[in-house]
């Protein structure tokens, strides 16, 4: 069991981070070249509780066709892998909480499937590294409460939320990443009714049972110590990782399907989380994704928690907006530290009645890195409010209220001389009518000369052109 050993190690978390030296580590690791690395601050690294393969990582596994697997319920989490030319593989989540990796070969392919519970990443990688085919374990350590796997021919730790050599020989090599995803078993039987479905390994664990009950509804991740994602945005949030761009779960689950960026994301409810109650199969219903590109082709993708994408992409880029129209919405470069502030062009309706924002930034000033405000879609009749808290760098307070007969929509920030910084909004007639930007554009790069009271007269503006004054 996992968690259960790393809540003791709590007690004396303070001890393992000052010893986090590679000094410590090399009786456990002698083998390792700790003098290349990619790593600058070994704080970085901490024990997850058990030892270098105290969670024992599986090779070779078995399978039986998935008509024949019956102990596993249908709406248990597996991730899929499908190489061309191979039977479907299913690995089920309730093996992989206990082992974490399964190094398996499909044809040709020797591939290593990986999850890390503490982040709810599941990637599958080819393990191949030149002319070499490498065979990982599980480190026992953590980094951004990612496991660290370790290769056996080298001992090079490796990230898995990256698929990067961090540490030793193979530092700074890429794993080439395979399409995989997690689905439900019964949804991956109802796909490929000729798949194979990895055996219960043959070790004494009680599969099908989750150690980490009630994890993916706690307020912050275990055994991370680096910065949270900003917009208040929870860090045990779902969001879907392709590249180095992220989509929120809960707004796939709204839309169905998502066509952005050159590529098309599905959602489809019927798979339990396996992070959620104390069966894996009674957990909450999480919903599976396939990402594919516009040509119908499955890629690479990961589904994992916000906190572990803004702590290996806190440049990440992607637009946050909840299919939720009462929702806060944040967008451009969730999670970079903000030269400037976000602002919203326009609020376009889409034919299902959700608000999609257009975004952009603000040039940088001086309080750059106070927190960006919170931004909400206002229902007919409502005002909305807009904060800037106040910064490190003590950047003033300011509160404005723009009020409509009907809706009003956040287009950008305005700076006064004074420093406070207002909302400028626009206002619309109709709660489903399409929002722009003023006829004039008023680019983001001039909005400082917009002079007294912004909102109001933007209100009054947009108002004139067709509506009722206020």
């Amino acid at each position: 069991m996992r968690l259960l050993p790393r809540l003791a190690f709590l007690t004396i978390f303070a001890a393992v981070s000052a010893a986090a030296d590679p000094a410590f580590w090399k009786h456990e690791w002698p083998d390792t070249d700790f003098e290349k690395t990619t790593i600058t601050n070994w704080v970085e690294i901490m024990s997850g509780g058990p030892p270098k393969d105290g969670i024992p990582a599986l090779t070779d596994p078995q399978f039986i066709p998935v008509d024949q697997e019956s102990r596993i319920p249908d709406a248990e989490p597996v991730i899929t892998v499908v190489i061309e030319g191979e039977r479907p593989r299913a690995y089920p989540i309730r093996y992989l909480t206990w082992h974490e990796i399964v190094n398996d070969v499909i044809g040709e392919v020797p591939v290593a499937v990986t999850f890390c519970p503490l982040c709810n990443s599941a990637l599958t990688f080819d393990r191949r590294v030149g002319d070499r085919v490498l065979t990982f374990g599980v480190s026992g350590k953590l980094r951004n409460s990612d496991m660290v796997m370790y290769d056996r021919e080298t001992q090079s730790w490796w990230q898995q939320a990256i698929g990067t050599g961090i540490v030793g020989e193979l530092t700074g090599v890429e794993l080439v990443t395979l399409p995989s995803w997690m689905e439900s078993l019964a949804q991956f039987r109802e796909r490929h009714a000729d798949g194979v479905v990895m055996a219960e390994p043959a070790w004494n664990r009680p599969y099908g049972q989750n150690p980490y009950r009630n994890y993916d509804s706690s307020k912050r991740p275990f055994l991370y110590s680096g910065e949270m994602p900003p917009h208040g945005i929870p860090p045990l949030m779902r969001v879907v990782r392709v590249g180095d761009r992220a989509w929120p779960m809960d707004r796939l689950a709204e839309a169905g399907e998502l066509r952005e960026a050159g590529v098309v994301i599905t959602w489809r409810a019927g798979q339990a989380s396996a992070l959620d109650a104390g069966r894996i199969a009674a957990g909450r219903d999480v919903g599976s994704v396939r990402v594919r590109d516009e040509g119908g082709a499955d890629l690479p993708h990961d589904v994992m928690f916000a906190f572990a994408f803004h702590a290996f992409w806190p440049e990440g880029s992607g637009c946050w907006a909840s299919e939720r129209g009462a929702r806060r919405i944040g967008c451009v470069n969730p999670f970079s530290q903000w030269d400037g502030h976000a602002a919203i062009l326009s609020g376009r309706r889409r034919a299902s009645g959700a608000s999609a924002p257009m975004c952009s930034h603000v040039p940088p000033r001086r309080c750059a890195r106070a927190p960006v405000p919170s931004l909400k879609w206002v229902t007919p009749g409502a005002s909305c409010v807009f904060r800037m808290p106040r910064s490190r760098q003590s950047c003033p307070r300011a509160e404005s209220v723009c009020m409509a007969r009907q809706s009003s929509r956040f287009i950008a920030w305005h700076r006064r001389p004074s420093g406070v910084v207002t909302p400028i909004c626009q206002v619309a007639m109709r709660p489903c009518r399409s929002i722009s930007a003023p006829a004039t554009g008023l680019p983001l790069s001039s909005a400082s000369n917009t002079r007294a009271a912004p909102g109001l007269a933007w209100a009054k503006a947009a108002l004139n052109a067709g509506g009722k004054p206020l």
